[in-house]
């Protein structure tokens, strides 16, 4: 049976850190490193070449900054994920990487399996949080969703929106949606439109948090694979 290859190029100006990275990824015979840069420059033109499903990018790069890069790597790849792999877990950082557009936000003190299944989830477009960074910001976001509420200002979603909304957050693609709830495309992405309207975000992993925020699906850290190396 062909294995489904998760291809991935990692950016980090410290070269220890890179091969300390696509050492532990290439442990897992799912997981190709394609390339590896110390600049955010290359790490666009890289995307675009390469079409690799998932660039992990660091925040704080010589060059470029990783919110930069971050929208430049999907500006030059439509299909390709970012996740974030930082040291820094403020919150202030984390939220501004998903405005970006990352799908994910792990801290450089996750264990190798943490950051795999990190890597597996992206690949699949599946918003992860690092467990810590998830717990803030999940509190974050009930705090937001309370002074809503005291404002008289609560967001309310029709019952297809927050089906579609649920859906966005457990990481399915628009046609799967469509599919799911025997839906054009279209539709699906006019709901979309609707659901980061109202609750006036603008990535799908805002959105998962939203939900996460209603009960809807659980915020929480990558889950770890049972796949062997």
């Amino acid at each position: 049976m062909a294995i489904d290859l998760i291809r991935v190029i990692i950016v980090d100006d410290h070269p220890a850190l890179r091969a300390g990275t696509r050492h532990i990824l290439e442990q897992y015979e799912d997981i190709r490193v394609v390339a590896d840069t110390g600049r955010g420059e290359e790490a666009s033109e890289l995307s675009a070449a390469l079409n690799p499903d998932v660039v992990i990018v660091d925040m704080r790069l010589p060059d470029l900054d990783g919110l930069v890069v971050t929208q430049r790597v999907l500006a030059a790849c439509s299909t390709t994920h970012v996740l974030i792999l930082s040291a820094y877990g403020d919150q202030d950082y984390v939220t501004s990487a998903i405005k970006a557009g990352a799908v994910g936000y792990v801290l450089k003190t996750a264990r190798p399996d943490q950051l795999v299944a990190a890597v597996r989830a992206a690949k699949l477009g599946q918003p992860v949080l690092d467990s810590e960074v998830a717990k803030s910001l999940a509190l974050l976001w009930v705090e937001s969703q309370h002074l809503r509420d005291a404002g008289d200002m609560q967001v309310t979603f029709t019952e297809r929106e927050t089906a579609v909304l649920r859906m966005v957050a457990q990481g399915l693609h628009n046609k799967e949606i469509a599919a799911q709830l025997h839906l054009s495309v279209r539709t699906v992405e006019f709901h979309i439109q609707s659901i980061f309207r109202k609750a006036q975000v603008s990535s799908r992993t805002e959105a998962a948090m939203v939900a996460a925020s209603r009960g809807l699906v659980p915020l929480r850290g990558p889950d770890v694979s049972d796949r062997a190396p």
